[in-house]
C-alpha cells in the first residue's frame, strides 16, 4: 500500500537526519532532533517523499515544527512543545 510505503520513508527520514521518534500512530509521527537544522532538512525531504511518492493519490499533511525543553512544569514531556507544533 503507497500510504505504508511514504510512513515508512518518513521514519526511515527521520532516522538517517538522527531523529527519534518519540510516538507514532497510525496517522502521525511526534520526532525529536537534537538539531534544528536536521529537523528542518528532515521536514523538507519528508515533505518531498509524501508529494512525489503516491502515484497521483491525494494526500493531505500537515508538518509543525516547535522547539522546547523536554520537561517543565507540565505532566508530560514536551508537553508545550508537542501542542505548539499542532498550531
Amino acid at each position: 500500500n503507497g500510504v505504508k510505503r511514504i510512513y515508512q520513508s518518513v521514519c526511515n527520514t527521520i532516522a538517517k537526519y538522527n531523529g527519534r521518534p518519540v510516538k507514532q500512530k497510525d496517522d502521525s509521527i511526534l520526532a525529536s532532533f537534537d538539531s534544528v537544522t536536521k529537523a528542518v532538512l528532515c521536514t523538507e525531504e519528508s515533505k518531498s517523499l509524501v508529494d512525489g511518492g503516491l502515484n497521483g493519490m491525494h494526500i493531505n499533511i500537515k508538518i509543525g515544527l516547535s522547539a522546547g525543553v523536554p520537561v517543565n512544569e507540565k505532566p508530560a514531556i514536551f508537553e508545550d512543545t508537542v501542542k505548539m507544533s499542532k498550531y
